[in-house]
């Protein structure tokens, strides 16, 4: 219940999409949409994303959370450098981030090195 308050009322003003990630019985559980979603199930770890869109078009692939082979990415915050008017720059990111990931095999430095390129608020 509250979860459906909370992001409620941040939907509103961020209302390009909505996204949330549930674990629960040991699986990841992903829903997007364009419209606000209604938590009917329960989680022992709940996070949402309200999207105001900055870099990519409105649309539901374009909502949060992101996932790739080795990360999950929830992210407000923009990547000056990486947005397109098609795709979020959040999604560009995790896409650098994987290739670093597979290139060095280390989380930390495939941030650290990824960070080396952007520019932007994070």
């Amino acid at each position: 219940m509250y979860m459906n308050v909370a992001s409620f009322n941040s939907y509103k003003s961020n209302s390009h999409g909505e996204g949330m990630l549930g674990f629960r019985n040991k699986h990841v559980n992903v829903f997007k949409s364009l419209h606000k979603l209604v938590y009917r199930q329960k989680y022992w770890l709940l996070a949402t994303h309200q999207r105001l869109a900055t870099h990519g078009k409105i649309s539901q692939e374009n909502a949060h959370p992101f996932i790739s082979k080795d990360f999950i990415l929830m992210h407000n915050g923009i990547f000056h450098t990486l947005g397109t008017k098609d795709e979020s720059d959040s999604k560009r990111y995790l896409d650098l981030l994987q290739q670093s990931y597979n290139a060095t095999g280390n989380a930390l430095k495939a941030i650290i090195d990824c960070h080396k390129e952007l520019n932007g608020y994070y």
